[in-house]
């Protein structure tokens, strides 16, 4: 799904960006969202390296159970926000196709 913006045509009537609740958002806090979604697959990319990355230490092995177990409760909570923000932009770019196809 794409808007017709997107392709260099505009539609007559400009298009209103709405979230999931059909509250009016801006083209700049529809950015930050967007940025925001970018910084949290860093932060998620990260977490991977550090985990994969963890093996064999000095501390010993409870110390890097204890660190990988810490490390994928924070790849959990991630991705689940991660995916609750895609399935808010999916649904906002759904809605907004829908509202160009009018």
């Amino acid at each position: 799904i794409s808007l017709a913006s997107e392709h260099g045509s505009f539609p007559a009537v400009p298009v209103e960006i709405v979230d999931q609740d059909r509250k009016p958002v801006s083209q700049s806090e529809y950015d930050a969202l967007v940025q925001r979604a970018k910084l949290l697959q860093q932060k998620n990319d990260t977490l991977i390296h550090k985990l994969c990355g963890s093996g064999g230490g000095s501390n010993g092995g409870g110390d890097n159970r204890n660190d990988r177990n810490i490390i994928i409760k924070q790849l959990n909570d991630e991705l689940i926000k991660a995916r609750e923000e895609a399935e808010r932009e999916q649904k906002w770019r759904k809605e907004t196709a829908d509202l160009c196809a009018i």
